[in-house]
């Protein structure tokens, strides 16, 4: 089935702005503000060892008081959280779900999904760096051919290997209207983004409160995230032929 980006982007927005899309942004920002401050616990616990005494004292952001030990095991156990998360929102978006999530989503081959979009990811992006190398173009193709490898893991449960492959073949008939849903998409959220960060900046510089900058600021990445993926998700259905009107 030929991809029509209006219809992806317009069902992957009416997926988005849902009560599961609200649901979903709200829990995995949640995820991502704890991550964000185990991580900036981290920088700040072993960084200042290998800068200037100058530059030691630089402020990472947010974050809260614990080893270094807990930070690295609060990363890990987040790092495979949020991927076991990303596998339960995409199962929802794909499947057009707006008002209620099946216990099947966060049950069925959730460890497999996970760790396979875990080492999934870390090859995909191997793949598209090794690409950009070569004057960005093949870096590119690599990015729009492969997008769908996590549609094909956590729906399908396929491995990474296959998953790749797979969003190649569904890709390829449709290059074109793809890598155009993905410039006009990633341009948006980019736009939006960066508005929405300025706005957040000057906001908490006014009333004083630079301290919650960091964090309103990774805030704003949250719902661009889950947008995105909500329009992928759109668009893959809409790509296998897939029934998009499905009770909710």
């Amino acid at each position: 089935m030929s991809l029509s980006i209006q219809a992806a982007l317009r069902d992957g927005l009416d997926r988005f702005v849902s009560r599961n899309g609200a649901l979903l942004t709200g829990a995995y920002a949640v995820l991502f503000l704890v991550y964000q401050a185990s991580f900036n616990g981290l920088i700040a616990a072993v960084l200042p060892a290998y800068l200037p005494v100058e530059e030691a004292a630089m402020d990472v952001g947010f974050t809260y008081p614990a080893s270094v030990a807990v930070y690295a095991v609060a990363i890990l156990a987040l790092t495979v959280g949020i991927s076991a998360f990303t596998v339960v929102v995409i199962r929802t978006f794909v499947a057009g779900r707006t008002d209620s999530i099946p216990e099947a989503y966060y049950t069925r081959h959730l460890l497999w999904a996970t760790l396979n979009l875990i080492v999934g990811g870390l090859v995909f992006g191997l793949i598209v760096f090794v690409g950009s190398l070569f004057l960005l173009v093949p870096g590119i193709v690599a990015y729009v051919g492969l997008v769908f490898m996590t549609m094909f893991i956590a729906v399908e449960d396929e491995n990474f290997v296959t998953a790749l492959r797979a969003s190649w073949r569904l890709v390829r008939p449709d290059f074109l209207p793809v890598f155009g849903l993905l410039l006009l998409t990633i341009a948006g959220v980019g736009i939006v983004s960066a508005i929405l960060g300025l706005v957040v900046g000057v906001g908490t510089s006014v009333a004083g409160a630079q301290g919650l900058a960091s964090i309103a600021t990774s805030v704003v990445n949250v719902p661009v995230t889950l947008l995105l993926l909500a329009i992928l998700s759109a668009a893959f259905d809409q790509l296998r032929g897939t029934d998009t009107h499905r009770p909710a």
